[in-house]
């Protein structure tokens, strides 16, 4: 029965999280398994300024997509702008993502509601006398045990003013998430090593006092062994790092960058929520029947999801150069890391032929997409 109640609340909460925001928006696509659309942080445009938009996905609960570096399988979501003359786009600004196991996987992606915020320069001498129009055309994998690739085009339009544009509290929180996991680009002396079949990372930083609770991610996705969990250690003033090679790298650029995640705050959030379940449970207990427990129920949920969706810890980018030579630390994880590599994992040439059936997927589509323009 508690089962029952539990399926339902968290249906109650997918209608309410799913809806298209009332804010400037493309409008809410429907694909298989996902929803998206295209967002803006203000309610027009100012030649001249910076404009943000974010593409928000919305995966179904128990699917999720994709970091830039997927990680052992999958593939990172891309955006194609199609723009007036003069406005340009730079690249996603990537919040950090989660780790996300699957079987002996380990995958680096997004299995909630997430925004991927994008900065577009907008030119002075825009006219103000008609709308300004973006098209984005946005391309995803979605996951839970099967991969379905999905896609959409876009369409955003924002009136143009000489007035300075108002916030849209109504997607305030969704760019407050991405800010929040915004890895902050910090110049901390740092190095690596591939000797020895495991990368090795040594940087220096009176910020890092310990290694608890750091979260380590390579943003090269042809690196290191994902499913292999990185050993970290700290003092004095450095963190070394050290996770087993890919037994598919084939080369070694002279720099790389990583990202560091703080997450050592995280009992405390989860001691929070056993409070919040425990309070819950006790109201339940107390004679609430039918819908009233469901709806105790879906407070509990939301308040558990959104207790987690708060949590940000600091998140740190930082560049490495390539020393050429082994680090003299690295001899502190020989105890950690096997000497030997593992075997070929069968997931990478699974990952392959999933590659592969995507770009004929897509192809596809455009053949269609342009023939029906025709």
């Amino acid at each position: 029965m508690l089962i029952r109640l539990l399926i339902t609340a968290l249906l109650v909460l997918i209608s309410l999280g799913s809806q298209p925001l009332d804010a400037a928006s493309s409008g809410l696509v429907q694909r298989d398994h996902l929803q998206a659309e295209l967002v803006a942080d203000v309610d027009s445009v100012q030649p001249g300024t910076d404009l943000r938009v974010g593409l928000r996905l919305v995966p179904d609960p128990g699917w999720h997509t994709y970091w830039k570096n997927p990680g052992d399988s999958g593939l990172a979501t891309t955006i194609e702008w199609a723009l007036p003359a003069g406005v340009s786009a730079a690249e996603i600004a990537w919040p950090y993502p989660d780790a996300i196991p699957f079987a002996h996987l380990i995958n680096y992606g997004y299995d909630g509601e997430h925004l991927l915020p994008v900065t577009l320069s907008i030119p002075a001498d825009l006219p103000t006398d008609r709308p300004l129009r973006l098209e984005a055309r946005a391309d995803w994998l979605v996951c839970e045990e099967i991969c379905i690739p999905g896609d959409a085009t876009l369409v955003l339009e924002l009136p143009v003013s000489g007035q300075t544009p108002i916030a849209d509290p109504k997607v305030a929180e969704l760019f407050a998430w991405a800010d929040a996991r915004r890895p902050e680009v910090v110049d901390w002396p740092a190095r690596f090593s591939t000797e020895g079949g495991q990368l090795s990372v040594q940087l220096e930083s009176e910020a890092i006092g310990s290694a608890r609770g750091w979260q380590f991610f390579s943003e090269d996705n042809n690196l290191v062994d994902h499913s292999s969990p990185p050993a970290l250690n700290a003092g004095n003033g450095q963190l070394l790092v050290a996770q087993a090679l890919s037994p598919f790298v084939n080369r070694f650029p002279e720099s790389l960058d990583f990202v560091l995640v703080d997450r050592a705050d995280l009992a405390g959030i989860l001691g929070d929520l056993a409070s919040v379940a425990s309070e819950t449970a006790s109201n339940i207990d107390e004679g609430k029947t039918g819908p009233g427990r469901v709806l105790a129920l879906s407070r509990w949920v939301m308040m558990i999801a959104e207790a987690w969706r708060s949590y940000s810890g600091k998140a740190f980018t930082f560049n490495a150069t390539n020393s050429g030579e082994p680090l003299s630390p690295a001899a502190v994880f020989a105890s950690t890391l096997a000497a030997k590599l593992p075997s070929p994992p069968r997931q990478s040439r699974v990952n392959n032929e999933m590659k592969k059936h995507i770009k004929k997927h897509r192809a596809f589509h455009r053949k269609n997409s342009d023939q029906s323009q025709e």
